[in-house]
């Protein structure tokens, strides 16, 4: 279980942000070094969720169901990596699009989190 933010850093989470990071490269070794073996090695990447840690997270959020209805189907398609629900694929999409763009989006919503 990772983070859409081991993509992102936020200004008050870069050590969260860091080490989402480095275990999604964990991740990936993981996958290269057991595939051979049959195993699969799922990155799970979502935005917000409404959880007892994203609490003070603005709106909108995933709902718990989506992460897990989302990581079900990507374990289902045999996918490497998945950005479950629509708000981490959006997430997802406009860092590839704009790395520079979306980075600076998530530094002003850290002022909005109280």
């Amino acid at each position: 279980m990772l983070s859409v933010l081991s993509h992102i850093t936020l200004p008050v989470a870069g050590t969260y942000s860091a080490s989402k990071a480095a275990a999604l490269h964990l991740t990936r070794t993981l996958r290269a070094e057991l595939k051979s073996r049959g195993v699969q090695v799922l990155a799970v990447l979502p935005a917000q969720t409404d959880t007892a840690m994203g609490a003070a997270l603005p709106e909108p959020k995933l709902t718990p169901e989506q992460v897990a209805a989302g990581t079900l189907d990507a374990l289902a398609e045999e996918l490497d990596e998945v950005f479950p629900g629509e708000l981490s694929q959006t997430t997802a999409k406009a860092f590839r699009n704009d790395p520079d763009g979306i980075q600076a989006h998530m530094a002003q919503l850290v002022h909005t989190i109280s």
